[in-house]
């Protein structure tokens, strides 16, 4: 706003005292709004994403299955995620989104929690037995890690950045070991991560969008929506409507 101020005052100062300042703010306003559209997606920046998404489903997809047992804390997540099947209550520290996601995906390829007395998550490094249907408990936090990358990539080109460094940007969210891991196991945090930069993205649209229009209203409900669904997943979530 201040940046748009400064502009008006700049028109208004060449064009005399009988100038209209509210025309001179609102043309102004446009003029910033096209300056912006130069950075819209073309059709090259779509087939980039395409590439990107498919590189970091490759990387996060390779070898999914191994190890074939418990890793870190897939040890609480899945213990998590065989109670609602036997449908007991339990007490979490966090919101259930993202493992109510991880069961109903898993529960359309055939999952069910099998006896306690076969198999139990409460032990790490147990192989898990060939009748748990546990593979899709892995793939839906890869997926939503892999969509990290795509949506680096145009954060970046919103931002205003060139092709080149948006891309190298997503490469470095790609082929983060530290993410890329951590989104290969039954755990929450690739949906928070994806949650989280979705609602960033939506607010620079948002921001960019002017006011009073269908888009920009819709902007306002899609980004709050990103930011409840980052809260659903981890209560360290609620730093995002505060960016």
């Amino acid at each position: 706003v201040m940046f748009r101020r400064r502009l008006g005052e700049g028109v208004l100062s060449n064009q005399g005292s009988n100038s209209d300042p509210t025309r001179v703010f609102l043309d102004d306003g446009k003029d910033i709004h096209k300056r912006h559209a130069i950075y819209r997606l073309q059709s090259k920046d779509y087939l980039l994403e395409i590439c990107l998404l498919a590189l970091a489903i490759i990387v996060r997809f390779y070898r999914l299955g191994f190890p074939d047992c418990t890793v870190f804390d897939e040890v609480h997540f899945g213990r998590f995620i065989s109670q609602y099947d036997f449908r007991e209550y339990f007490f979490d520290i966090h919101p259930p989104l993202a493992k109510l996601c991880m069961y109903a995906f898993a529960k359309l390829f055939g999952f069910h929690a099998i006896d306690r007395d076969k198999f139990k998550f409460q032990t790490i490094g147990k192989q898990f037995p060939a009748e748990l249907v546990w593979f899709p408990l892995r793939a839906l936090p890869a997926f939503f890690g892999a969509l990290c990358v795509p949506l680096m990539y145009r954060t970046c080109r919103k931002l205003g950045i060139g092709i080149e460094f948006s891309v190298v940007a997503a490469f470095f969210v790609c082929f983060d070991m530290c993410g890329v891991i951590e989104s290969r196991l039954i755990l929450t945090d690739s949906q928070l991560i994806f949650y989280c930069a979705l609602a960033l993205y939506l607010m620079l649209e948002l921001w960019d969008t002017l006011p009073n229009t269908p888009r920009r209203r819709w902007l306002v409900f899609a980004s709050g929506l990103a930011c409840g669904a980052c809260i659903s997943v981890k209560f360290t979530g609620l730093a995002t409507p505060g960016l």
